[in-house]
């Protein structure tokens, strides 16, 4: 079975089978773990963490028409941001950047939104926007909402220091227009730099969609984000991302082990679980640091050998292993241990053959 976590947010999935698809991620820190049994009933697990970087908003070189259609050549570049229905299926959002000798503008293209059926105003779609990345567990004053129903009226949110609420004085410039389908309608959002505090800075991002399907329940992208605990928001950039800084890998050796073992058996150490980051291609050093001395053969490769010394039984063997991603100071070791028990051959007894030999006299 495997399981992925968010380390940042409520959000946990499990699947079953051989492989496991990621999904839509948003940006933050994840554990995907793994448990499997064998036909006679042994269980292993594994685990791996890893981080999803902050999204940037492309610029694009034409201006998006405010439509509905959400179909303009200018969101081709952007990347697709899912916000997940309760069946499986999800809206899309999109978001790029324009600017022009009237300054810069945001715009948003959301489809596939559901209707609701529970009365006024049915269906509502936003993003809100924590503006100065200050997060917090409660919604601060820089925290603003953009929302609309699927009926096109418009309205915003503000932060208070301890909750978002409707804006009794909402701030112009932003435009909406939302295009009604069959069984969904889509959004389009347009909101000018001034009311991002500027373009080129980090900032937080949660899109909302409540009452789906005459529910109140609540889609958001990321999932399991709260809209009151801005914490909880996906990290974003209003601009480019800015140069990431190198990423010290993460080394492991394994889990320690306890073998019954016959002198001569060789024994694979393995450091498959180590990772990098930022995906960089890591070296491996394996030296042994404890117990009777053995030859680990191929000591630079992530699964060199050794075998099992001849004396000195039983014992416990440590080995570290160093994983480096070639940058300057940037290197972690792990220790794996080995308990080695002798296991004595039982002698087997073959009993005398006995037949009948030329003349009629007994053989054996």
């Amino acid at each position: 079975q495997w399981k992925l976590q968010s380390k940042d947010r409520n959000f946990e999935t499990t699947e079953e089978g051989a492989r496991f698809k990621l999904p839509f991620l948003s940006p933050g820190s994840y554990e995907l773990s793994l448990e499997a049994q064998d036909s006679s009933g042994s269980l292993g697990s594994a685990s791996v963490s890893f981080e999803v970087l902050a999204f940037s908003i492309p610029e694009t070189g034409s201006r998006p028409s405010i439509d509905g259609l959400s179909n303009d050549v200018a969101y081709a570049a952007a990347p697709v941001l899912k916000i997940p229905h309760s069946d499986g299926t999800s809206a899309n959002a999109q978001l790029v950047h324009y600017s022009d000798g009237d300054g810069g503008r945001l715009y948003i293209a959301v489809t596939g939104l559901r209707y609701g059926t529970n009365g006024s105003p049915g269906a509502t779609a936003g993003l809100i926007v924590d503006r100065d990345a200050s997060g917090g567990s409660t919604a601060q004053f820089g925290d603003l909402g953009f929302f609309v129903d699927e009926n096109g009226v418009p309205w915003q949110t503000e932060g208070d220091g301890t909750s978002s609420k409707i804006s009794a004085t909402p701030a112009g410039g932003f435009d909406v227009v939302t295009m009604r389908g069959p069984t969904s309608w889509n959004a389009e959002m347009c909101i000018p730099d001034s009311l991002l505090g500027g373009w080129n800075h980090a900032g937080g991002f949660l899109f909302c969609h409540d009452r789906v399907n005459g529910s109140d329940s609540y889609g958001a992208w990321p999932s399991g984000a709260d809209a009151a605990n801005p914490g909880t928001w996906t990290p974003g950039q209003l601009g480019p991302l800015p140069v990431s800084p190198n990423q010290i890998p993460v080394a492991d050796a394994g889990t320690n082990r306890s073998l019954g073992v016959v002198r001569g058996d060789t024994i694979v150490l393995d450091g498959r679980g180590s990772y990098d980051l930022d995906g960089e291609l890591l070296t491996y050093t394996w030296q042994q640091t404890g117990g009777p001395v053995v030859q680990i053969g191929e000591g630079n490769s992530v699964m060199p050998q050794f075998e099992v010394p001849a004396d000195n039984l039983p014992a416990s063997l440590t080995f570290s292993l160093t994983v480096s991603d070639g940058h300057e100071n940037s290197s972690s070791s792990d220790d794996v241990t080995f308990n080695l028990e002798l296991v004595v051959a039982q002698p087997v007894e073959i009993a005398p053959s006995v037949g009948v030999g030329p003349g009629g006299s007994e053989a054996g």
